[in-house]
């Protein structure tokens, strides 16, 4: 089957509301009502309390105009509305009184999507696995983010819950791919590359940095429907006579990454896909029947593999994660979508083989943790467990499940992430030094700068140094910036702050921040001489991170993930 479309630019509908806050009597930020509320340059600055990165409550620390986050630690100077790590938040606008200040704040609503119009189709959707979803509707047949086989994140990820042997036929059958983002749980090549036709139609997000499109067309697939988000898709019969069946409209996350969300309407019913976009859209969503949510939490090498947290810290810290992807991304998934079913996927993934030390400490939400919070939420959504029941057929007012015996696959064991790790490392070139400083002087190749200095250190499996140093890579816009070898004695080995000691005294830097990354160099090699964005490592837990200070740098991993790849 296939079908026609056409793009029409939709804008959220705006209403400004004017807070009236009383004038603090002095000119420190203080937390008045919602906002935070200061004086800067003689003129008053009022920011909402929402932390620009996962949506938590920013709080006023003990230093002086500065908010913290206690989900991550996002710190924000208030005065320059800057982040540690260069990250940005706008100010409101606001107007001064004689007794008052005026905070003004826009509340956007979703536009209306008119949807009387299209064909009353039949809608049947299959979990296949992870943040893998099919739906057949009138003649659209959609997979979302295919990641059906293999590892991911440099084989840090594996399915904890295989895909059914019919879920490779629904991807074959599709005639639109939707890739939300370029991690590899979501843009997955290898099973791209193995089972999907290089003419198949992609539905891809504009994003500015080209994250998606650049590797999907670097493997053969140039057959893209790249839109911009909130742009809506209408798709209708190949032939004239043949009238609109579905409208698809793609939202941005709500932070400074590259990622989207997808939300499909039929004539009577409209369906969420969540993936694991913080804020989708800043939470203006649609009423939807059915919301795919993400649940589990875990999906990243923090806390786990930053070695500037103790053991005691790590496990306090993934418990707050746990907490917050439920009571702070779910909630709010909850009380804007408003959705009749809600379906937990995108975090069916665990740690095996080498990185059994993570798995032991990196606990996730379960389907059940899942399933308590939302039956006990006030929008009392029902849950459907795609694990339980795979498939689901809407049609007007019901929705009728299929509990159907599922056939996995293929078995995720031993041997299957053996032969997969040695399938990840085969053909890669000998780990010497010179190889080493040639990365360095790629990383130095690109437009990249900031005050920071990185310094890389590939080990083997155990993350011990395999050549007794690293390379050392200054992106500064100064006079020194360049890269050198680091050689590291034995005490130095496993003791990063001695090493920060020596690269501050050696290079006489006290300011610049500097970042040790002991990564696994089989690995490293795999990654770069496929070109995958560099977080691939950070998440798939093959790098250990010292920090000094102890602050994401965004800006250098956002830059080597979406902006450029480094190729061997």
């Amino acid at each position: 089957m296939s079908y026609n479309y056409t793009l029409k630019k939709l804008s959220n509908d705006l209403i400004e509301i004017i807070h009236d806050l009383p004038k603090p009597d002095t000119f420190e930020f203080k937390k008045i009502k919602s906002f935070f509320l200061g004086r800067v340059n003689d003129r008053w600055i009022a920011y909402d309390r929402k932390c620009n990165h996962n949506g938590g409550t920013l709080k006023l620390a003990r230093q002086k105009n500065i908010a913290q986050c206690p989900i991550h630690d996002w710190r924000l100077d208030l005065s320059s509305g800057r982040y540690e790590n260069g990250c940005t938040k706008l100010p409101l606008a606001t107007e001064e009184t004689i007794n008052s200040v005026k905070v003004f704040e826009k509340i956007e609503s979703f536009p209306e999507i008119a949807t009387a119009s299209l064909e009353d189709c039949e809608m049947y959707v299959d979990f296949n696995a992870h943040a893998s979803v099919s739906v057949r509707v009138g003649g659209l047949s959609l997979i979302t983010d295919p990641w059906l086989e293999g590892s991911c994140f440099a084989t840090g990820w594996w399915h904890a819950f295989p895909p059914d042997v019919k879920a490779f036929e629904r991807l074959r059958n599709a005639n639109l791919i939707y890739i939300s983002h370029n991690h590899p749980d979501h843009l997955h090549l290898p099973t791209l590359k193995k089972h999907v036709k290089p003419d198949t139609k992609f539905l891809v997000p504009n994003f500015e940095s080209k994250s998606v499109e650049t590797l999907l067309r670097r493997e053969g697939f140039n057959n893209l429907l790249v839109v911009d988000f909130m742009e809506e898709i209408t798709l209708s019969g190949s032939t004239p006579e043949k009238s609109a069946f579905v409208k698809l409209v793609l939202v941005k996350s709500g932070d400074s990454r590259d990622d989207s969300s997808l939300i499909l309407f039929s004539k009577k019913n409209s369906v969420f896909f969540g993936v694991d976009t913080n804020a989708p859209n800043n939470w203006v969503l649609p009423p939807v029947t059915v919301a795919f949510s993400p649940f589990a939490g875990g999906a990243s090498g923090y806390p786990s593999r930053i070695e500037n947290f103790d053991i005691t810290e790590k496990l306090r810290i993934i418990e707050a994660n746990r907490a917050s992807e439920l009571y702070l991304h779910v909630d709010r998934l909850l009380r804007a979508s408003l959705p009749k079913f809600v379906i937990p996927y995108a975090g069916y993934f665990t740690e095996l083989g080498r990185d059994d030390d993570v798995r032991k400490i990196n606990r996730k939400n379960s389907v059940h943790d899942f399933q308590k919070y939302v039956e006990s939420h006030p929008c009392k959504s029902i849950v459907i467990n795609p694990l339980v029941s795979p498939a689901f057929k809407l049609h007007g007012e019901s929705l009728l499940c299929s509990h159907a015996e599922k056939q996995e696959a293929y078995q995720v064991d031993d041997a299957y992430v053996e032969k997969e790790i040695k399938s990840y490392t085969a053909n890669i070139p000998t780990l010497t030094r010179a190889l080493v400083e040639q990365i360095g002087a790629s990383f130095l190749e690109s437009s990249f700068y900031d005050d920071l200095l990185v310094l890389l250190l590939p080990g083997d499996s155990a993350f011990y140094p395999l050549l007794g140093g690293g390379v050392l890579i200054n992106f500064s816009s100064g006079g020194d910036r360049g890269s050198h070898w680091f050689e590291i004695n034995d005490a130095e080995f496993f003791n990063d702050r001695e090493i920060v000691k020596s690269i501050r005294s050696s290079m006489q830097l006290e300011q610049v921040r500097i970042e040790i990354l002991r990564v696994r160099g089989d690995a490293l090699l795999g990654t770069l001489v496929r070109g995958l964005p560099l977080e691939d490592l950070s998440i798939g837990f093959q790098i250990k991170m010292f920090r000094d200070p102890n602050v994401y740098n965004f800006r250098f991993w956002d830059f080597f993930t979406n902006k450029k790849n480094i190729v061997l």
